[in-house]
């Protein structure tokens, strides 16, 4: 009971931080989001920064980050693919992509998730609506490992047509920490 409460409580708290442009994030960041975003509890970005993004080139007026617990308080969907041809489906559980950018005000934006090694894609709206690709933050329920496909990454659904799979590949960015919004 006690757990459940918890959990309840943390759900309430995140969904309540992301409603509020100065919320902090009190757990381990995960996402940061920046660009074209109408909500902020972060500050941006800038070139000469020493971190990764600052490494990256990153740059950024303002910013949302979410911690665990506020991408948890999100609606958690499924998604069983295959992704990495391992021979096995794996379970990747997180918050719509599209959730996530309407939290921070950024509907109808295009999304360009960045990976910790730089590698970045664009999803323009469409795409993101249409397929509804997912931010995983979970793979056969373990929390995903930085330094391996985490901290989140953008998982699509699989579908009939095998173009439209094969095109998916360059947009399934994993070790995602970085999404701007334009």
């Amino acid at each position: 009971m006690r757990m459940f409460l918890a959990t309840l409580m943390s759900v309430f708290l995140a969904t309540a931080a992301i409603g509020e442009d100065t919320a902090d994030p009190t757990g381990r960041i995960l996402l940061t989001i920046g660009g074209a975003v109408e909500k902020s509890n972060a500050p941006g970005f800038k070139a000469e920064a020493v971190n990764v993004a600052g490494f990256l080139g990153v740059v950024s007026e303002k910013a949302f980050a979410f911690d665990d617990i506020m991408l948890a308080g999100l609606d958690q969907h499924e998604i069983t693919a295959n992704l990495l041809d391992t021979g096995k489906d794996i379970t990747y559980t997180g918050p719509r992509l599209s959730t996530v950018m309407m939290a921070v005000g950024a509907e109808g934006k295009t999304a360009s998730p960045m990976a910790l090694d730089g590698y970045q894609a664009e999803l323009d709206w469409n795409t993101i609506k249409k397929y509804e690709p997912i931010l995983a933050t979970h793979a056969d329920g373990r929390p995903l490992v930085v330094g391996k496909l985490g901290p989140a990454m953008v998982v699509f659904p699989v579908v009939d047509d095998p173009e439209t799979n094969e095109s998916f590949k360059a947009m399934q960015v994993f070790a995602t920490f970085y999404i701007n919004a334009e």
